[in-house]
């Protein structure tokens, strides 16, 4: 039979019956026909002794291969352990049932759970935020938004040359002490500072940080974060945390949970428990803009989870409409049907002319977006040396602030005084941000007192928007280089949506002004054509999307927190131009940023348009491949591997490389011996160095031959822990540089084992890690 072939298209089946020798991969087996004699208990209880009881160290990189292939094992042990009198007992079928979906429960408790968490968090830091300038009479613990009539001021009664002193002084008073709080509870860990979405991409990528989601850290994180962003003194918000929260308490009840029912012990596995975790991803962003189709695009345009995207679209979306609709429903002072904390009316329609001041705030806010990420770099560059003493205190020019920026106490107060001080004299500065984006986000009516117009209400608007528009920008920049928690993401879109407002003062001021032209109808009907507010929304879209590189999360977002879809077209509008900005100058990310300079060797999942460029779309691996890919190898010929040598040998190699973020992921290459190295397989330096430890005082020697077990009483056969050559990603060395990053990205592997294959087997000729594909980039 001739199998019919495209001509226009050829499919990737016809390329390989066609050109089967061309293509550049030489191994990537199934090793399921390989052990055929082996069954699946056996195999089950191998995998159970390497994977389920192992401790990962610190930056590791799990095996996702081996892990979803123990999960595959068990499903398969499940389903086979039922007898034919049992398969059809309705027990028996519900039993199934949980396991085959016990992710659910852990899911639904979750998205309850973290809801309640979200409304007290946004209640207690509401309150203690309104508690800094007055207080409800009749009802105490009541926010200023349900209490209008009864609210007190403290400096009301004083004399009014008085008040505004006496005012800030109980303003500084509660902001340091807020601020005290929050920076003592934050001292207990590095990972309650910041928002945590950059180690959490890390985690859910695949590195393991055991510290990061202890119930320790995220209760402390939880306390902490109230009292810093109730201050007012850093300018930070609670989203970005919140996902940090809400996927600690998603990894806290999967290890209660397997202690309750063992139905529940398969999602300790660490490649389940990723993608479970990234859930709490999606619940996290959507409680905190009320926006669960926003939180879910956000979640896939930061995470990039590649094929491991399908399990969080459905889950994702389900969990976050869950938490959000609790969210809203049971919310002591937000007893509303939809996100009415923004939500805007604006009943004109744009005019045709509005299409390049929209296009305009795009562009402004897309080189602003740019500016404000290369600050923060740069303060962040200049710090981590002043804390590393790589700058002489004594011939720098600025010995003072050297010196505050090593004291973090003082610091930390110095710059809740300043903020405070700047702030204070702006008729809005009493609002947090989120009323000051819903200001924002309303046009200026007449006669109007409610919290929407506090904007409108002052009497020096435009000036007093730049003022708070300079400190937002400049503060909250520097205020995540500090150690506490706190997000960035509420104030970018402040930030965008002050930018905008400007640029829509100023057309507003011309359509105005102008007696005909293209505001003639506007002009003929003595009515306003021209929504400063919805300049404003798109002034928070773009800057939003400049500044995380979540372009479609970014209009999703702030459309779902507005519902302002008169204005979609503006809205996307000014974000393509935003984006277009920064892929023009090659701007990455605020939290890809933050991912490289927490690590070193991070590798950007969009390394592919770098990798495009002429002088890399066509390089060779043996191109590339030198000593510094060649790494240490052990030979199974070799009968002289004494133990304790060996470990020597890995703590010499960790001494030698100070046991760097890519060093705990690197192993010995097992050759068969030094005149044909054909490849055998790979074991990890963790992995080997554990073994030998525990088995040192029973064993001299080791081995990994395959009929070694009965050799003799002093020989440690180790043929069964090593992964062997059919479970590696092997290549040969024509494979190009680009293909070998899309491939090991898109497999979640991070060794690319490079070979060329000969009469004889497999040659080794070196290895590629992901981390290499960074320096290869800087040498060339």
């Amino acid at each position: 039979m001739v199998r019919n072939r495209s001509n226009l298209y050829p499919t990737e089946e016809d390329l390989f019956m066609s050109h089967p020798s061309t293509l550049p991969i030489l191994s990537y087996k199934n090793t399921q026909n390989i052990h055929a004699d082996d069954n699946i208990n056996s195999s089950l209880d191998n995998l159970n002794d390497n994977e389920q009881d192992r401790t990962y160290f610190d930056n590791q990189i799990i095996p996702w291969r081996k892990l979803y292939s123990r999960k595959r094992m068990e499903d398969s042990l499940s389903a086979s352990s039922l007898s034919p009198t049992d398969e059809y007992s309705t027990k028996s079928y519900l039993s199934n049932l949980l396991s085959k979906y016990n992710q659910w429960p852990i899911l639904i408790v979750s998205s309850i759970l973290i809801s309640l968490l979200a409304i007290i968090l946004d209640w207690s830091l509401t309150w203690l935020s309104n508690l800094k300038y007055g207080y409800c009479r009749g009802n105490f613990f009541q926010v200023e938004e349900s209490c209008v009539d009864n609210w007190y001021v403290y400096n009301h009664s004083i004399p009014k040359g008085f008040s505004s002193i006496v005012g800030l002084m109980i303003l500084l008073i509660f902001a340091l002490v807020y601020s005290k709080i929050g920076t003592w509870i934050s001292k207990f860990d590095y990972s309650i500072a910041r928002s945590g979405i950059s180690e959490l991409k890390l985690i859910i990528f695949g590195r393991v940080n055991n510290n990061f989601l202890k119930p320790e850290i995220i209760y402390r994180k939880f306390i902490s974060l109230i009292f810093i962003c109730a201050s007012g003194g850093f300018l930070l918000s609670f989203e970005g945390p919140l996902i940090h929260i809400s996927c600690g308490v998603i990894n806290y009840i999967i290890d209660k949970s397997a202690t309750i029912s063992p139905k529940f012990k398969n999602l300790q596995n660490e490649a389940i428990r990723r993608e479970i975790i990234s859930i709490g991803f999606v619940m996290g962003i959507s409680l905190a803009f009320g926006a669960p189709i926003g939180g879910l695009l956000f979640s896939v345009e930061i995470l990039r989870l590649s094929s491991r995207v399908n399990s969080l679209l459905w889950n994702g979306f389900v969990c976050s409409s869950i938490a959000t609709f609790i969210f809203f429903k049971v919310h002591p002072f937000k007893k509303i049907e939809i996100n009415d904390t923004f939500i805007v009316e604006i009943g004109n329609s744009f005019i045709f002319f509005e299409t390049l001041p929209y296009m305009f705030v795009g562009f402004v806010c897309g080189f602003l977006a740019i500016g404000f990420k290369k600050l923060h770099m740069i303060i962040l560059s200049y710090k981590d040396k002043i804390k590393s003493r790589n700058i002489d205190l004594i011939n720098t020019k600025f010995p003072i602030l050297n010196n505050i920026l090593k004291n973090q106490n003082l610091e930390v107060s110095i710059v809740v005084v300043l903020t405070i001080i700047m702030l204070y004299p702006i008729s809005f500065s009493n609002l947090t941000l989120n009323n000051l984006l819903l200001s924002l986000f309303h046009d200026c009516k007449e006669n109007d007192k409610n919290f929407n117009q506090a904007v409108c209400q002052s009497s020096h608007k435009l000036f007093e928007m730049f003022i708070y528009l300079v400190v937002l920008f400049f503060q909250s920049n520097y205020s995540y280089t500090l150690n506490i928690p706190g997000g960035i993401l509420l104030p970018a879109l402040n930030i965008g949506a002050l930018i905008g407002r400007f640029i829509g003062e100023f057309v507003q001021f011309i359509q105005e002004k102008s007696g005909g032209g293209i505001f003639l109808q506007c002009y003929n009907e003595n009515k306003n054509c021209v929504s400063p507010g919805s300049y404003a929304i798109v002034g928070a879209a773009s800057f939003f999307a400049g500044v995380t590189n979540a372009s479609v999360a970014a209009v999703v977002i702030v459309f779902e927190i507005t519902g302002a879809v008169t204005y979609m077209i503006p809205l996307m509008l000014g974000v393509v131009v935003a984006k277009t900005i920064l892929d023009i100058f090659d701007s990455k990310g605020f939290f890809e940023l933050w991912l490289m300079n927490l690590n070193k060797n991070y590798v950007s999942p969009g390394l592919t348009e770098t990798l495009r460029m002429a002088q890399f779309s066509e390089m060779k691996l043996f191109q590339v491949l030198g000593s510094d890919y060649y790494p240490f190898v052990l030979y199974i010929d070799d009968d002289r591997i004494i133990i304790d040598e060996l470990i020597n040998k890995i703590e010499t190699i960790y001494q030698d490389e100070q046991i760097d973020n890519e060093t705990i992921n690197d192993g010995f290459v097992i050759l068969q011996n030094k005149d044909v190295p054909v490849l055998i397989g790979w074991i990890s330096y963790n992995d080997l160095l554990i073994k030998l430890k525990e088995n040192i005082d029973n064993y001299s020697k080791v081995s990994f031959k395959k009929g070694d077990f009965d050799m003799d009483n002093e020989t440690l056969n180790l043929y069964f822990n090593i992964i062997h050559k059919e479970d590696l990603l092997i290549v040969n060395d024509d494979f190009t540089l680009l293909t070998a990053y899309d491939l090991m990205f898109q497999l979640q592997t991070f060794n690319l084992f490079v070979c060329k294959n000969t009469e004889t087997g497999s040659l080794f000729k070196g290895i590629i890690r992901m981390s290499d594909l960074s320096n290869i980039l800087e040498k060339n």
